[in-house]
């Protein structure tokens, strides 16, 4: 995955990917234990091994596309990548994201939403759980809907 990639990037391609079809796309957000760089992990449902723990960092599966960024947004001047930048080259793994899943679609629409205005997912940190989702303003986020494979 480049790793000029923004947060708010991140989340307006997994946002544009739910809207293909590809609704089956999970992420799995966080925070560097320094609190500089905001962390991800974008995979399919389909790859986790129990969906009990969906959403766990404990449980993310180790065949996702990952990242780190210290950017909120693209540098002024820069283009802002889309979902066609990140097709390119990962079409089978997004290919197991095929699939309905309005539920998660819907509960992801806060994230978009909060990220247009710099405030992004963290679902881990240093010294916290999954079960304590929050934004970057601290506002609390509630955990994602379980939907079984």
């Amino acid at each position: 995955m480049n790793p000029d990639y923004s947060a708010y990037e991140v989340i307006m391609i997994v946002h544009e990917l739910h809207q293909r079809g590809y609704e089956q796309l999970r992420l799995f957000p966080g925070i560097s234990p320094n609190g500089m760089c905001w962390r991800w992990m974008i995979y399919p449902k389909q790859l986790m091994q129990d969906n009990r723990f969906e959403h766990h960092g404990d449980c993310t599966p180790f065949e996702c596309l990952r990242g780190s960024t210290g950017a909120a947004f693209p540098e002024e001047g820069q283009n802002l990548k889309t979902a066609d930048d990140f097709i390119r080259g990962n079409e089978k793994f997004l290919d197991l994201a095929k699939g309905e899943d309005k539920a998660y679609v819907e509960w992801f629409e806060q994230i978009v939403e909060h990220a247009k205005n710099k405030d992004f997912p963290i679902a881990f940190e240093e010294f916290f759980h999954a079960e304590e989702w929050k934004f970057t303003s601290k506002e609390p986020l509630t955990y994602p809907p379980f939907t079984p494979v």
